[in-house]
């Protein structure tokens, strides 16, 4: 049984008089308290003279054979005092029906221990209904309101810890989970944009994919703005709706493919290294974290929904970004348009290095000097059909690329293509219609066998 701290004792007196189980410390000399374990909760409860409003309640609601008979349950008790502050003074104050939400919810099923329940959601035995406890500078707190003032009191049929006061039914969504678990900056968001209402809403479930606050930083941090200027985004609302789904998806639930998000943007999932991950760069840290109406999952990135075709991908990474040769060449040849179709496509673009070394290679100054046809199909070789994230590489599986009879053979670990290395600072670029990986050399022309 855990001790209680010498700065709590004096608002301890009032409450706990003649309640013989609870230890504290006089002239610092700790005092154990007794064994009860030969005691149910029910008969705990009805031999201490500071719990009768709830032991009269207990009775009211029919709930006493049970907290006699069954279990294990963990109990937060609530005293005489607490209730005679909400002006509860006696078990006929409340009817049968009133009692028995407050009891189930001051109780959880199983043999809970304070440490396990701190920085736990809890669910009550009112359908529904969870604690929301966390813990601050040793103390902890249930639904930001309520502290527990002595805990661990085990008994024959489970465990109870003291509160100072009552507890009010919470019913846990997932916005008040997103706070709770520390996601923050996710939460502050939804709030801004107007979507707290539609994630409270019970009669439905949702899932969540929440960026840590530190993977938040990390993208205002990549896009040069500050969290102010994030909230301040006129399609907010849209942005968040990209890592919100309709309906509870556990992380055994996502497979391979595409999913529909409520942005109406795809999500696309690979399962790599017996890991999920999502549009190649984001994979689930921590699932499953229960919200009361759906789930959440923890993510290692800010996911956004690809607003550009590849065309204008292949011209932004021709500015700046060392693939200006690259960009120039697939003007040159009159290939760029094809990627501002409909097709999916995933452009795998070599680095200006790379154009540089090829063109010494054939003994050209550029792009320009390079035989038309040789040039056209180098590139098309350089395009493979289809979305292929690095999580899809695969040392079984061969692409087809847009020149017939040449093929590209990804490396299992997605670090290489037809053995020319990726660069690893600019991979899984998403456009609408595919996606962009550079690569540190120029594909050479080999013909499948």
């Amino acid at each position: 049984m855990k001790t209680i701290r010498p700065a709590l004792y004096h608002s301890l007196m009032a409450l706990l008089i003649g309640f013989s189980s609870i230890m504290f410390f006089s002239c610092g000399t700790e005092s154990p308290a007794p064994e009860y374990k030969q005691l149910s909760i029910s008969g705990f409860i009805n031999q201490d003279p500071n719990f009768k409003v709830f032991a009269e309640g207990m009775r009211r609601a029919g709930l006493e054979d049970s907290l006699e008979n069954q279990g294990p349950f963990t109990l937060l008790l609530s005293s005489d005092q607490a209730f005679e502050q909400r002006g509860i003074l006696a078990g006929e104050d409340l009817s049968p029906e009133e009692w028995r939400r407050i009891i189930l919810y001051h109780l959880s099923p199983g043999d809970q221990s304070r440490d396990s329940l701190s920085g736990a959601v809890q669910p009550s035995l009112l359908s529904g209904y969870y604690w929301l406890i966390n813990e601050e500078n040793g103390r902890l707190t249930v639904n930001g309101k309520v502290n527990l003032m002595s805990a661990d009191l085990i008994l024959a049929n489970g465990r109870i810890h003291i509160l100072d006061g009552l507890l009010d039914p919470q019913r846990l969504n997932l916005v008040s989970m997103m706070k709770n678990a520390g996601y923050t900056t996710l939460a502050e968001g939804i709030e801004t944009a107007g979507l707290s209402g539609q994630l409270a809403d019970f009669e439905k479930n949702f899932t969540i994919l929440a960026p840590t606050n530190e993977a938040f930083q990390a993208y205002f941090d990549a896009q040069k703005i500050s969290k102010t200027d994030w909230l301040a985004i006129s399609d907010l609302s849209n942005l968040l709706n990209y890592m919100i789904r309709d309906g509870e998806y556990s992380q055994a639930d996502f497979s391979t493919g595409s999913l529909l998000m409520n942005s109406k943007d795809s999500l696309y999932i690979s399962s790599f290294q017996e890991n999920t991950w999502m549009n190649g760069t984001t994979q689930i840290s921590r699932g499953d974290i229960t919200g009361g109406n759906g789930l959440i999952h923890e993510i290692d990135h800010v996911l956004a929904a690809p607003q550009q075709s590849l065309a204008t991908l292949v011209s932004e990474g021709g500015d700046g970004s060392g693939y200006s040769e690259f960009k120039a060449a697939l003007i040159y040849a009159d290939l760029l348009s094809l990627l501002e179709a409909e097709e999916v496509y995933t452009v795998f673009a070599p680095d200006n290095a790379a154009f540089l070394a090829w063109y010494q290679e054939l003994e050209v100054s550029g792009y320009y000097e390079v035989e038309k046809d040789l040039l056209r199909e180098t590139l098309m070789h350089h395009i493979a059909l289809g979305r292929k994230f690095t999580t899809d590489f695969d040392t079984l599986t061969e692409w087809r690329s847009l020149l017939p009879g040449y093929p590209l053979v990804p490396a299992a670990d997605g670090g290489t293509i037809n053995g020319i290395i990726l660069d690893p600072n600019y991979q899984n670029k998403l456009a609408t219609n595919g996606l962009i990986h550079g690569i540190k050399g120029v594909l050479p022309l080999q013909i499948q066998e």
